[in-house]
């Protein structure tokens, strides 16, 4: 006798706090689109419509999320035991920083009760993740850039929180994620180079290291009122020269098998995106205003990709349902 088992179940088992990323990805994309409108002059229904697609993204991972604790609570505190996987935490805080910035326009207060709910959240991961670091013992193949999301996290937190008039605490979350930067990006550049590569299916995953960099510009260009200081350069080319590097290895990050790592390429490009926009529009040079179109394009092309990409694997996935013999 033949049972088909159910691939909802399986699917299910497998949500994870990195199920999150989409709704990053989604979010910056539309973000960028946004803050393009006042820089590149592009029409404004498209970044609205894809920030409130990120909400709508949101909701239905945080439904599966939540499912899921419910049905499998012994899975939740496993995965917040591990180092590995609690690292992924972070992403549900800073997606919901994003739509913070995201629904600002529309309502100030709801602004306010996401950063209020997010901030607090991303900072305890913060500090529970660096203890782990300190007071566990890890080998050097551990190290990967997912180590940069609750780093990430703390450069969101200012973007969001200044325009809210949520200026100290801002300023708190920025330099505490800063020299967590540093610190962890120098292991990180060691790690990549005397070691062994990442495995494939993380590759794509490198992409984060523009992240940072791109991140803290912004929430430095936030907290300054728009100044462009030496600290500002210095985060800008940092991360368009991280940028032009992975450029040239571009078939290494998106020449692997299709999984929720896939998304790595989204948010990163947002970030770096937003940067060269909000750099083009204080800098006002044509050669910085085509490169911020470029990168509007190269994000928007990589998002949508991403997407297509990731839909077409669902659709695989939940069409061949494994059967199981009695």
């Amino acid at each position: 006798m033949t049972l088909a088992r159910d691939p909802g179940f399986s699917f299910l088992h497998a949500v994870s706090p990195a199920f999150f990323a989409p709704v990053m990805g989604i979010a910056g994309l539309g973000i960028s689109w946004r803050i393009a409108v006042g820089v590149l002059g592009v029409p404004a229904p498209i970044g609205e419509t894809l920030v409130w697609i990120a909400f709508a993204v949101f909701a239905v991972m945080t439904m599966l999320f939540c499912v899921k604790i419910i049905q499998h609570p012994r899975g939740l505190v496993d995965d917040l035991r591990d180092s590995r996987k609690l690292v992924f935490f972070p992403l549900i805080p800073t997606s919901m920083l994003l739509l913070s910035i995201g629904i600002r326009p529309y309502d100030v207060d709801y602004a306010t009760y996401f950063w209020i709910a997010a901030a607090p959240f991303n900072l305890y991961f913060a500090v529970l993740l660096t203890g782990r670091w300190f007071f566990e013992a890890h080998g050097k193949s551990d190290l990967s850039p997912a180590w940069l999301f609750p780093i990430v996290g703390n450069g969101v937190v200012p973007i969001a929180g200044v325009p809210l008039g949520i200026v100290e605490p801002s300023w708190m979350f920025f330099t505490i994620g800063f020299v967590l930067w540093i610190v962890v990006f120098a292991g990180l550049f060691q790690r990549l180079v005397f070691e062994e590569l990442m495995p494939g299916k993380l590759m794509p995953s490198i992409l984060i290291l523009l992240s940072p960099p791109a991140t803290f510009f912004i929430a430095y260009f936030e907290l300054t009122d728009g100044v462009i200081d030496p600290l500002s350069y210095a985060m800008f080319y940092t991360s368009l020269f991280l940028f032009a590097v992975l450029l040239v290895h571009a078939e290494k990050l998106v020449a692997v098998p299709v999984s929720i790592t896939t998304w790595s390429l989204t948010f990163p490009m947002a970030a770096l995106t937003i940067a060269s926009l909000l750099f083009s529009k204080a800098m006002v040079w044509i050669g910085f205003y085509w490169l911020a179109a470029f990168l509007l394009g190269v994000t928007t092309f990589s998002v949508s990709f991403v997407v297509v990409v990731s839909v077409i694997a669902l659709g695989r996935y939940f069409s061949s349902a494994p059967s199981a013999d009695l």
